[in-house]
């Protein structure tokens, strides 16, 4: 499991405008990120997913509350990275 945190919107770095000239681009939302934190259940071959926020413990906590759902019977085995929104007070 891995939370990602991908941009929502246009970022202007280069191209191709004549100097001294403003070019606009369109933006399709204010908001610059979106918070997706998410698991793979290796059996099914399938995604699942929580968007919020932020990914935090809470979100973190809904994601497991999914995952539980979708595993009926047997343990639940979690991979996940040393972040901060994975270590539990």
């Amino acid at each position: 499991m891995d939370g990602v945190h991908p941009l929502h919107k246009s970022m202007t770095c280069n191209g191709w405008i004549k100097k001294g000239k403003e070019k606009s681009i369109r933006a399709n939302t204010g908001r610059d990120r979106i918070n997706i934190n998410g698991a793979c259940n290796v059996e099914k071959i399938e995604v699942i997913i929580h968007e919020d926020v932020s990914v935090n413990a809470q979100s973190t906590i809904a994601l497991f509350e999914k995952m539980q759902q979708d595993q009926l019977i047997g343990k639940l085995f979690v991979i996940s990275d040393n972040a901060k929104y994975y270590t539990f007070p």
